[in-house]
């Protein structure tokens, strides 16, 4: 399987074509000039770079925050390449002393204006300790968390922007014989051997106590692929013939069809998403 981080890092532009712009406008257009917001599954803060080049977001705080520390460092070292960006380790823009809520060095990356500290935490964990925020961000993450859990949020921030949520479907064409058999247990595998939900769209919008917006945001990768997307692809190949073997199904002979499809710039991808703004 693809490596996590390269991973991240070629999703990007599948990310930025497929995100609704509708559900972007209706989560950032009510905040203060200078939002404090809070990103849990930050992956290598790619959210945060494309808010600020796309004139989203020139001033605030942005904290954050991922588990696996390869990709915080690696969006460190991306945001610090940026010819706008300033290193802010120990110290902000005022001088002032900075640190993670779990006692480590913030590490943090100024973009103008704009403060990003980037935490390598548990999400849950670091909210039990976290200020409160103008707006939660979650970008392909409260599918794959138990939503049970969302109320740890709740204290921080009152609103919540989940792009990139899963919603019930992946499809590949042109179809084949297996699609059935490998699909339907890997949605299985979704449902019963990992937190969150095949559906996560709806298991979210079903959580929230109020839904301000939800727009559809599929990912479509077909020919000619685009800079990163024979990396996605493969990926997803990876983790379903993974997932599936968990559960006793060998799709080797399914992969192997369709990374040579993948290879002779044949095949197509679609993944169902859902963009969704609302109050915790």
């Amino acid at each position: 399987m693809t490596d996590h981080v390269a991973y991240l890092e070629a999703k990007r532009g599948v990310d930025d074509r497929s995100l609704s712009r509708r559900a972007l406008r209706r989560a950032f257009e009510p905040l203060p000039d200078e939002p404090r917001i809070l990103e849990v599954g930050a992956g290598t803060a790619t959210m945060v770079e494309r808010l600020h080049e796309w004139d989203v977001l020139d001033a605030g705080e942005w904290i954050a925050v991922d588990s696996h520390a390869g990709a915080i460092r690696r969006g460190r070292e991306r945001l610090l390449a940026r010819a706008d960006a300033r290193p802010l380790d120990g110290a902000g823009a005022n001088g002032a002393s900075r640190s993670s809520s779990d006692g480590r060095s913030d590490r943090g990356v100024a973009l103008g204006d704009l403060e990003v500290e980037l935490v390598r935490a548990d999400a849950f964990a670091h909210a039990e300790r976290a200020e409160p925020a103008s707006l939660l961000v979650g970008c392909a993450f409260f599918d794959v968390v138990d939503l049970g859990r969302l109320s740890a949020f709740e204290p921080l921030a009152d609103r919540v922007y989940a792009p990139i949520t899963y919603d019930g479907t992946t499809r590949f064409e042109p179809a084949d014989p297996e699609d059935d058999r490998v699909l339907g247990t890997y949605r299985e595998h979704m449902a019963r051997c990992r937190p969150g939900s095949p559906d996560g769209g709806e298991a979210l919008r079903a959580a929230l106590s109020a839904v301000e917006t939800a727009a559809r945001s599929p990912w479509v990768i077909e020919p000619p692929y685009r800079a990163g997307e024979r990396v996605v692809v493969e990926h997803v190949l990876g983790a379903i013939e993974s997932a599936v073997g968990e559960l006793g199904v060998d799709a080797s002979a399914w992969a192997g069809r369709r990374r040579r499809q993948l290879a002779a710039d044949e095949l197509r991808y679609r993944a169902e998403n859902v963009d969704v703004v609302g109050r915790l």
